[in-house]
């Protein structure tokens, strides 16, 4: 008990109280002792008090150490907890910064794409290197457009230079070089890439009016007035006259081997020459009898074909200089001369074949033309009806076209052999013709078995298209003329439109009427189509206002109204759409069913949401006519409208922005337009009985076409000039 009297001696510092194991030990000690009582001699009091502070002293070590630890484990724990703030803090700020970042790049993106739109009408290459800079930065539809638009811009392949008008064009043979000629007395040689002049011009003392590069592309034969030039492509220097013609030069061209060069003239001659030697080859091809306007060597340069004025094409044996067989005559069947580069000699309805290679059109007169959309060749006219045809249209599989016409019939033609394989003419019971009718319209079922058409009279007849047999008597309950006919999706109703104010639908199996008649609110129903699903049915008739839902591509008339109907329950679907200011007369219905198009008389173009009925942004406006006719490309992506100021016009549906210029060429209203299935050709018929082809298409990679056309990136300069406060980019390779 030395350590007790020590403590107790030491004023009882707490210094000498035990701790740890000596506490334990003491602990233990203590209880033997109590346990067995006489073995050990008693403790005395100092060290009865002295164990007593050490275990009191122990007791609050222990309890100090618990706090230790409970304050440790809440520190650890906070420690977590704001280590975890501090991370939701980073990654939000992070987060953040990206937005802005985000932000920031979309801005700079709209930003280019607005000085791409800028430039695009005078500088097509800066355009273009603005508009996939703007892409490259950020991917906005205004980015998007910008290349579109400088992909479809005229000054695309803008090259200036000449001071007067250029009359005569030609690319090297390595498709390098672009040669050019003037009325200001200039040749001039351009670098593709670049579009900048190669060189100085070559020049003549008049007005250049052809030429045409050597098979090599080291020759470049120029014709001004009634003297033919021969120029060295590397150095710009003259290496040869041609003397000869005693009028006029309209043409050269050169032999496959470049060792003859043929000239046509004003003079009614054609002219063959040496190039080597620079000397005429005999004397001059005579036989037309008027100017001589075009020359070509045949590839084995033993054939030269000439064509002149006098509506002749003539054939010469370049060996002997002679004409082979008589003139080809240019004249068609009715004595007139074909001009110009116009598809067709008619115009009117037209439906593409489903696989997009035939185009049939109607339209003016009795006949129906068939049309090679690749080749640009008329396939044949089928003729039959004795009076106006109306309407064509292929059957799903593209075996089959229909058409109706004014003659009260409707004609299947098996487009295999183009001969007509039936028409279909109503008839009573006993097999009298009923009626003389005009057919309105007509339309196969989605399975291509069974054909609807309707009548002036008010009546509606089914066909089986296997034996071109009816199938029953009429479908009758209209008291005006049926305008529209329409199949559902699944064939098992037929929808139709009537000048008596109703629609009617009808099973197509037992012929029953399905419900009472749909009644438009004011006029006549003139077009009818069901959305995709089925489910939804749209009616158009002669009213200001739209009502809208979601079937694909229906024409209205002029004051159409367009409403939208239940097909199971037979009610009006949502509300009318207003914004134009005078009739509609066109709407199209995008692929996927979100947004209709209308076209009004009022020289616009208005687009709009289904889910909301609301007009979706601004209106296209740029028509300075009545838009007759409007439609989506099959992605959605494209919207073509024809007008009656002649033009076709192209829109980007995401940003609601032209695209390009407008396609002209027609020389009346534009009526109709359709996309071919695979979006690739657009056909559009005009009111001047002309339809005219189009390539739509986009490249399918448009940043490297339109790298392609920039020719290079932004240079530094360039690139301070319009992002001062960004990282020089190389954005073209």
């Amino acid at each position: 008990m030395d350590d007790a009297d020590e403590w107790h001696n030491h004023g009882r510092d707490p210094s000498f109280l035990y701790q740890g194991t000596r506490l334990a030990v003491a602990r233990q000690a203590r209880a033997m002792w109590q346990a067995v009582p006489g073995r050990y001699p008693a403790p005395h009091r100092i060290a009865e008090e002295f164990l007593l502070a050490c275990d009191q002293a122990g007791d609050r070590a222990q309890r100090a150490t618990s706090r230790r630890r409970r304050w440790a484990r809440l520190g650890v724990t906070a420690l977590a907890v704001l280590a975890l703030v501090a991370s939701f803090a980073a990654v939000a700020a992070v987060r953040s910064s990206d937005a802005a970042d985000t932000q920031r790049r979309q801005a700079q993106s709209r930003q280019l794409a607005t000085q791409s739109e800028i430039v695009s009408g005078t500088d097509g290459r800066a355009a273009a290197r603005l508009a996939v800079t703007a892409w490259r930065i950020a991917q906005t539809d205004e980015a998007r457009h910008a290349m579109i638009n400088a992909l479809r811009s005229s000054a695309r392949g803008l090259i200036t230079g000449h001071t007067r008008t250029v009359t005569s064009v030609a690319f090297s043979p390595d498709g390098k070089t672009l040669a050019t000629a003037s009325e200001d007395r200039t040749a001039r040689l351009w670098n593709i890439v670049t579009h900048e002049q190669i060189g100085d011009p070559m020049l003549h003392t008049a007005a250049i009016n052809w030429l045409a590069f050597s098979p090599d592309g080291k020759a470049l034969a120029t014709a001004s007035e009634a003297r033919v030039l021969l120029w060295d492509v590397a150095t710009h220097r003259q290496i040869g006259t041609f003397d000869g013609h005693t009028k006029h030069v309209s043409s050269v061209a050169f032999s496959s081997d470049g060792k003859i060069l043929a000239t046509a003239s004003d003079d009614q001659t054609v002219r063959l020459w040496d190039t080597a030697a620079r000397a005429q080859l005999g004397g001059p091809l005579i036989g037309h009898t008027g100017r001589v306007i075009g020359v070509a060597l045949s590839p084995d340069n033993t054939t030269l074909a000439t064509a002149g004025q006098d509506n002749t094409v003539r054939l010469w044996d370049v060996a002997t200089r002679k004409q082979i067989g008589r003139p080809l005559s240019l004249l068609n069947d009715r004595g007139r001369r074909p001009v110009g580069a116009s598809f067709g000699p008619e115009g009117g309805t037209v439906a593409f074949s489903p696989d997009g290679k035939s185009l049939a059109a109607v339209g003016g007169d009795n006949d129906v033309r068939l049309w090679d959309v690749a080749g640009h060749e008329k396939i044949a006219t089928l003729t039959g009806h004795t009076d106006i045809v109306s309407s064509v249209a292929f059957s799903p599989d593209g075996r089959t076209l229909i058409t109706a016409g004014a003659d009260g019939t409707t004609r299947l033609w098996a487009t295999s052999t183009l001969h007509q394989i039936s028409a279909f003419t109503p008839r009573n019971r006993i097999g009298e013709r009923i009626g003389t009718g005009i057919v309105f319209s007509a339309a196969f079922s989605p399975d291509g078995k069974t054909v609807a058409s309707g009548r002036a009279g008010g009546d509606v007849w089914l066909w089986d298209v296997a034996t071109n047999q009816q199938i029953g008597g009429p479908l009758t309950g209209h008291t005006g003329a049926v305008e529209s006919v329409a199949f559902s999706p699944d064939g098992k109703t037929l929808v139709t439109a009537s000048d008596d104010k109703t629609v009617r639908l009808w099973d197509t199996h037992t012929r029953a009427p399905i419900g009472a008649p749909l009644t438009s609110r004011t006029g006549p129903v003139v077009a009818v189509a069901f959305s995709p699903d089925g489910k939804a049915l749209a009616t158009a008739s002669n009213h200001p206002e739209l009502i809208v839902a979601p079937p694909p591509n229906t024409d209205l008339s002029p004051d159409g109204e367009v409403q939208v109907w239940d097909v199971a329950t037979h009610q009006q679907i949502g509300g009318p759409l207003t914004g134009h200011t005078d009739r509609v007369g066109s709407m199209a219905f995008s692929p996927d069913g979100r947004t209709v198009a209308t076209a009004s008389s009022d020289e616009t173009v208005r687009l709009w949401d289904i889910a909301t009925h609301q007009q979706a942004g601004e209106q296209l406006t740029g028509h300075t006519g009545f838009v007759f006719s409007v439609a989506f490309s099959p992605d959605g992506k494209t919207l073509a409208t024809g007008s009656g100021d002649e033009s076709v016009r192209l829109w980007d549906v995401a940003t609601h922005q032209q695209i390009g210029d407008p396609l002209t060429g027609h020389t009346d209203a534009v009526a109709s337009v359709a996309f071919s299935p695979d979006g690739k050709t657009l056909a559009t018929g005009s009111h001047d009985k002309t339809v005219r082809l189009w390539d739509p298409a986009l490249p399918a990679d448009a940043s490297a076409a339109t790298c392609a056309l920039a020719g290079r990136s932004l240079d530094r300069q360039e690139w301070d000039r319009y992002l001062p406060d960004e990282p020089y980019q190389r954005i073209c390779p």
